[in-house]
């Protein structure tokens, strides 16, 4: 603890019973494949270089709180294909450089409250494929100015989180990821804004975080908010397949023509969208055709009473504008007119 090195850790595949670090400053640390029985804490140390942990087995906590991590352009925490049986903390701690947890598998927490990850260019946070037993926690001003932050195809058990947190520039990866209960900001509103940072790779959207936010919601006993989630998947989905179906004209007279044909197709394909989006609510919204009944139930009596006010709401049939019980009623409307207190 509180120690100062001049070199880089070298302990590749080594045994250790507990490593605490607490306080030092290091160029590096290199254990990969270690096996660790207890914890690895590197709570408030500065290392000026990669932490690997690639691969290593830890039987309690893997600690970095308030730690100063900075490996720019590269590797600032490698714990690819770990094994923590704790908790990963990075509360209050500082990254430059990518923070990789791919593939790892962490028994307890993974905590970034306070934290602040960077890496300009590159990953932030690479957690593809991680499986969080105990919960993902992202909140307390924790934040990534620079990066992308990458959550394909993770699990993690518990999501906590503040929205006012996560980057809303596109620099999120929700593709894959699924969880088991949402705690925190359960605003539908919200989250439609935080799946939109992070549904789309390479401009192409993803569906699945939409997908998975409403089985969730569901299970949470949010059915409207699962609904509202399942529309703009829809409406999302829907509109990235008019975008995929552009060809952009090269001056080629057949690709001009598939062009002018996929732009025709497009056009039928939204009034279609709309018409979907406006009358069922894409099968969303099951008041929406109820509305719409209603509307033309009003327009139709309005326009009845019109036409009788009138006097154009009358049989075309002769032998029923001849017939007794007609003749009676136009003269005892137009009475009424000229006298309205027969009325």
């Amino acid at each position: 603890m509180d120690c100062r090195f001049v070199t880089a850790i070298e302990a590749m595949q080594t045994k250790f019973t507990a490593l605490y670090l607490n306080g030092s400053s290091l160029p590096g640390l290199n254990a990969e494949g270690a096996e660790v029985k207890g914890h690895i804490f590197l709570r408030v140390a500065t290392v000026n270089g990669e932490v690997s942990l690639s691969g290593a087995v830890i039987g309690g906590q893997l600690d970095f709180d308030g730690a100063t991590l900075s490996n720019k352009g590269s590797y600032a925490l490698n714990a690819q294909g770990a094994e923590v049986k704790g908790g990963v903390f990075l509360r209050r701690a500082t990254t430059k450089g990518e923070v990789c947890l791919s593939g790892a598998i962490i028994g307890g927490q993974l905590e970034f409250n306070g934290a602040t990850l960077s890496n300009e260019g590159g990953y932030a946070l690479n957690a593809q494929g991680a499986v969080v037993k105990g919960g993902l926690i992202w909140r307390e001003g924790a934040s990534c100015p620079e990066g992308v932050m990458d959550f394909t195809a993770a699990h993690v058990s518990n999501f906590v989180d503040d929205m006012r947190c996560w980057p809303q520039d596109r620099r999120l990866r929700w593709d894959g990821l699924t969880y088991d209960r949402l705690y925190g900001d359960h605003d539908a509103t919200a989250r439609l804004a935080w799946l939109k940072s992070g549904s789309y790779t390479d401009s192409a959207f993803d569906p699945q975080p939409y997908t998975h936010l409403a089985k969730v919601y569901r299970n949470m006993g949010r059915d409207g908010d699962a609904r509202r989630v399942l529309f703009e998947r829809e409406r999302r989905e829907r509109a990235d397949l008019r975008r995929r179906r552009i060809v952009v004209p090269n001056g080629d007279v057949r690709t001009g023509f598939v062009s002018l044909w996929r732009d025709v197709a497009n056009s039928l394909r939204l009034f279609w969208d709309y018409l979907l989006r406006c009358t069922i609510g894409y099968g969303y919204q099951p008041f929406l055709p109820l509305v719409w009944l209603i509307a033309l139930w009003a327009i139709a009596v309005c326009l009845a009473h019109l036409a009788w006010t009138t006097g154009t709401f009358a049989p075309n049939s002769g032998p029923v504008q001849m017939s007794e019980a007609w003749q009676a009623l136009i003269t005892c409307e137009m009475k009424c007119h000229e006298n309205p207190a027969m009325i």
